[in-house]
C-alpha cells in the first residue's frame, strides 16, 4: 500500500553582498552555481519584491521577517573598505567588509544559528573580534579565496567555493539548529513522547482492531510492527482534509493498556506484519507560527513563497528531531516519569517494545 511519496527537498539559502561584489558577478555567480548544484539560493536583494513602497523599502523589519525563513546564509565578505582601526597606541589600516555585510551576519547569526552561517571571504579581510568562538577559532563556518582588485571580474573559482559549500551544508543539514524558530522541535518532542512511546510501550499486549467487519483482539511480536509517520510539505485545509481521508481508509487499532488512556493508531496488514501509519496533528502549530511571524507589519504584502519556505523548514526540523530525539535515554525518562512505581523489568520491557520498532522498523516519509 503506497499512502505518500518521497521528495527531494532542497535546502533554501539566502546570499548577502554588498553593492560591489554584486557588480562584480561574484553574487551572481555563487547563487547560480548552488542553485545548479540543487539548491534554492535567493539573492537578498531579492527579499524585498512584495514591499509596498520599493523606493521607501521598511528594511530591517522584511530582514526580521525572511531570514528566519531560510535554511543558511551565504554572506560574501570581499574587503572592500579600508578601516583606519586605532587600539590605544597602535594603529594600522585595514581591508573590510562594507558595514550593511557586517549588520547582516549577526542578524543571520542569531536568526538561524551560528552553524548555518557561512562567510565567504577575501584571504586578508580583517573579520571583528566578536566573531570568535571556542579556543579562538571563528564561531561561524569562513570559506576563503584569494584577494583581488574591486575591478577583477570572473576570475573567482566559484565552482570550488560551492563545493566546500556543499560539503559544509552536507555534514551541517544533519544537526539540529542551534536557533529555533517555531513550535517544530518542541511539538516532535511531545509527539514522541505522548504518541510514538505512548502507543509502543505496550504493543505486545493484546490488540483491539477493526477491520471494518467486526472488532476484535490480536497479539502481535513487537518485531512484526514498522511504524511510519507522515508529515506534509505544506499546511493548509485541503492537505488536512486528505491526510484524514487518508486516515480513514486504513484499519483502526487500539492499545487499551497504554498510560492515561488507550492509545489509537491507523495502520495496515502486509502479510504478517503490522504498519501502523500516523500523520502528526500538531504540525499545524508550525503553520500557525509561520503566519505570526511572516504577518508582522514591515509595510509588504503577504509572502506566500515566505510561508512556504517556513513550513518546510519546520518540517525538516521536526522530522530531524523525531530522528535524534528517539533514542534509548529519552524513551527511559519518558518510561520513569510516568511509571515511577513500576519493577526495573518491566521498564526494561516497555524500553525494549518501543526501541525494537524505531531502531528497526521506523520512517519518517512526505505526504504528497
Amino acid at each position: 500500500m503506497i499512502l505518500w511519496g518521497e521528495k527531494i527537498l532542497k535546502e533554501n539559502i539566502v546570499i548577502f553582498s554588498s553593492g560591489i561584489s554584486a557588480q562584480n558577478g561574484t553574487t551572481e555567480s555563487i547563487k547560480n552555481t548552488l542553485n545548479t548544484m540543487g539548491y534554492s539560493c535567493i539573492d537578498w536583494r531579492g527579499l524585498f519584491s512584495s514591499a509596498n513602497d520599493s523606493n521607501n523599502i521598511a528594511l530591517l523589519p522584511m530582514l526580521i521577517k525572511k531570514i528566519p525563513t531560510f535554511d543558511f546564509a551565504v554572506l560574501v565578505c570581499e574587503g572592500h573598505d579600508i578601516t583606519y582601526i586605532s587600539r590605544g597606541k597602535d594603529s594600522e589600516t585595514v581591508k573590510t567588509m562594507r558595514d550593511n555585510v557586517l549588520f547582516e551576519i549577526g542578524l543571520c547569526a542569531m536568526a538561524i544559528g551560528l552553524n548555518r552561517t557561512i562567510l565567504v571571504t577575501d584571504s586578508d579581510v580583517r573579520l571583528p573580534d566578536d566573531l570568535r568562538g571556542s579556543n579562538g577559532d571563528l564561531a561561524v563556518k569562513q570559506i576563503t579565496f584569494p584577494s583581488r582588485s574591486k575591478s577583477d571580474k570572473n576570475t573567482l573559482d566559484t565552482l570550488s567555493i560551492c563545493e566546500k559549500i556543499d560539503s559544509y551544508i552536507n555534514i551541517e543539514k544533519e544537526q539540529l539548529n542551534q536557533i529555533v524558530i517555531g513550535a517544530a522541535a518542541s511539538g516532535a518532542c511531545g509527539y514522541a513522547a505522548n504518541f510514538i512511546c505512548r502507543t509502543l510501550e505496550h504493543i505486545d499486549d493484546e490488540l483491539t482492531i477493526n477491520d471494518g467487519k467486526a472488532i476484535r483482539t490480536i497479539k502481535v511480536s513487537p518485531e512484526q510492527i514498522h511504524l511510519h509517520i507522515v508529515l506534509p510539505n505544506n499546511i493548509d485545509q485541503g492537505v488536512l482534509k486528505a491526510i484524514k481521508i487518508k486516515q480513514e481508509s486504513m484499519l483502526k487499532g487500539t492499545v487499551a493498556t497504554a498510560r492515561s488512556r488507550p492509545a489509537e493508531f491507523y495502520f495496515y496488514f502486509d502479510e504478517n506484519d503490522l504498519h501502523i501509519v500516523d500523520y502528526p496533528t500538531n504540525v499545524v502549530t508550525s503553520y500557525d507560527t509561520a503566519r505570526i511571524i511572516l504577518e508582522m507589519d514591515a509595510d509588504d504584502t503577504y509572502d506566500e513563497t515566505a510561508t512556504e519556505r517556513f513550513v518546510a523548514k519546520e518540517m525538516a526540523l521536526y522530522e530531524s528531531t523525531l530522528k535524534k530525539i528517539l533514542t534509548g535515554e529519552f524513551v527511559l525518562r519518558v518510561i520513569e516519569e510516568h511509571y515511577g512505581n513500576i519493577s526495573a523489568e518491566e521498564k526494561e520491557k516497555m524500553l525494549q517494545n518501543v526501541l525494537s520498532v524505531v531502531k528497526n522498523r521506523f520512517t519518517v516519509s512526505r505526504y504528497e
